[in-house]
């Protein structure tokens, strides 16, 4: 009856010793798994601030154009009323900053709007590889805690 215990003794020791191992392995994937969301995070902060860098950037070229214009205008008014006479050739030339500022604006907005979904895309495509690869190794270290667990059952058995 003694060698009976003292064997269930130890039996039970080294299932312990295997379910402390399991978890620890079980718990280093759950903290990996846990860093590897915070550098995600870290990487769409990053990217999040160039992405709103760059816009502001834009941002600003428009309010640059903008302004430019304002003062062109202002300086093609005042021609307007100093010489009546040139009022036509004045009104061209006003059309003509109109639309090349027209223009320039178009193009800044698709510009920023084409690198916004550049850089999104970017971003989803290294998100994406990233969350496969965690979710990589976690299945390989839930195989082989699985693989360990089932050698231990036919083990005790």
């Amino acid at each position: 009856n003694t060698n009976v215990e003292k064997t269930l003794g130890e039996q039970e020791k080294k299932n312990d010793e295997q379910f402390s191992n399991a978890k620890e392995a079980l718990t280093k994937t759950i903290e990996q798994t846990s860093s590897d969301i915070n550098s995600l995070d870290s990487k769409i902060n990053d990217e999040t601030v160039k992405l709103t860098s760059a816009i502001s950037a834009k941002e600003r070229q428009i309010e640059e154009s903008a302004d430019k214009f304002n003062e062109e205008i202002m300086q093609l008014k005042g021609k307007l009323e100093n010489h009546g006479e040139q009022q036509s050739r004045t009104n061209d030339i006003i059309k003509t900053n109109f639309e090349t500022v027209k223009s320039n604006f178009e193009k800044n907005l698709k510009d920023s709007e084409s690198l916004l979904k550049q850089q999104i895309q970017s971003s989803a495509a290294v998100m994406t590889h990233d969350v496969t690869n965690l979710t990589d190794k976690m299945e390989s270290e839930m195989t082989k805690v699985n693989e360990t667990v089932e050698k231990e059952k036919k083990d005790i058995l």
